[in-house]
Order: structure tokens, then C-alpha cells, then sequence
């Protein structure tokens, strides 16, 4: 487990560079449904640090 909360709180573009390696974002819909859109792949230097930290 990465993370503990809502959605909301714990799906953030940190969260998903850290764990899944990606550059992502979350965007809401019209609905107000946060949908994760992802970028590109995360700068492996960048997410690698952070897991040392755990």
C-alpha cells in the first residue's frame, strides 16, 4: 500500500510518478469525475529518489 484516503487525496501526480513511473495528471470532467490522464513516462531520476525514502 502507497497510500490511505479518498480518492481524492491520495491520487496525485506525485503519487502516480512515484509508484507507476509516469508523468500524469488528473483532470475532472464535466461530472466532476477525476479521470487521470498520463503524459508520458516519468523521468526515472526524479521518481527513484522517493523510494529510497520509504
Amino acid at each position: 500500500m502507497f497510500a490511505c484516503g479518498t480518492p481524492e487525496d491520495v491520487v496525485t501526480p506525485a503519487l502516480l510518478r512515484d509508484v507507476y513511473r509516469v508523468e500524469a495528471r488528473i483532470e475532472r470532467c464535466s461530472r466532476g469525475i477525476g479521470h487521470v490522464m498520463v503524459d508520458g513516462v516519468a523521468d526515472e531520476t526524479a521518481a527513484a529518489w522517493r523510494f529510497q525514502l520509504l
